[in-house]
């Protein structure tokens, strides 16, 4: 029975194989076919692109000529700009000139009437100060001699108070004391 399953093995093997090898050159006809299609594509392809290249090239260089273009004109737009501003500039420094001495003398008359009137306001400011500076003297020496009388007065009452206070801690510390020693039983 070995020898038949055997023999029987090796057939199924040589039809595997046929069928293995018409399979394979099935495939190999299938491969041809499709390398033939894309080598179409690629030549398909190679004409789109140089056609892409031939745009890409020719909106490059009319991009180059336009900026070259859109330079000069800039150029001439900023060199006529340029001089505008320089005249107007002048003229502006011409009339800002006039008006800043305008301003300067009618400032300085006007700092010449103020330091006139701020001096007449000084000395009779002055005046007053004087006199409510004396009459504030004499209100603080009354009211530094009363403060004298009241802080001796208060002087006393702190030292009575202090001395009632020691008092008052040392029954609270004798009573504390006599209880702890009740507590203990030392008494």
């Amino acid at each position: 029975m070995r020898r038949t399953a055997h023999a029987m093995a090796v057939f199924e093997e040589e039809v595997t194989v046929e069928e293995q090898i018409a399979r394979l050159e099935s495939d190999v006809a299938h491969i041809r076919s499709d390398m033939a299609d894309v080598k179409q594509d690629i030549r398909d392809l190679r004409g789109k692109l140089d056609a892409t290249n031939d745009a890409v090239f020719e909106v490059k260089s009319k991009l180059e000529k336009d900026i070259a273009d859109l330079r000069v004109d800039l150029k001439a737009d900023v060199a006529d700009l340029r001089d505008e501003l320089k005249t107007d500039i002048a003229d502006l420094r011409v009339e800002l000139k006039s008006e800043i001495a305008d301003v300067r003398s009618e400032l300085k008359a006007d700092i010449a009437g103020l330091r006139n009137e701020l001096k007449a306001d000084n000395a009779a400011l002055r005046s007053e100060l004087k006199a409510d500076f004396s009459a504030l003297n004499l209100t603080l020496e009354r009211f530094i001699g009363e403060t004298r009388v009241s802080s001796e007065k208060l002087g006393a009452d702190v030292r009575v108070a202090l001395a009632l206070n020691k008092v008052w801690l040392l029954v609270t510390l004798a009573g504390a004391l006599g209880f702890v020693a009740r507590a203990l039983k030392w008494i």
